[in-house]
């Protein structure tokens, strides 16, 4: 496996699609960035509800859910629009 150095920040979390697509989450917990096998980044964009903890991809590799530390669940596609979000009560 080739490894992705084009990061700046150190990786708190890293998930693999089916798709050969790769998202990290950066040390601050704030920015989901994707990449594909080549390791060239496809987006990047901001997660506002608090810090990311998790991610993980649908089986189609469509949607990527990201789990917060205020047990907020966020829901985006690849090209980082926010499609629905859940909170904890």
């Amino acid at each position: 496996m080739k490894a992705i150095s084009i990061l700046q920040n150190d990786i708190q979390n890293i998930s693999f699609s089916d798709l050969n697509t790769i998202a990290t989450v950066g040390n601050n917990g704030t920015t989901i960035r994707l990449f594909d096998s080549s390791r060239r980044q496809l987006s990047e964009f901001p997660v506002t509800s608090s810090k990311v903890t998790s991610t993980t991809f649908s089986p189609n590799s469509k949607i990527i859910a990201t789990g917060h530390e205020n047990g907020t669940v966020s829901f985006f596609n690849p090209n980082g629009k926010e499609l629905e979000q859940i909170k904890a009560t």
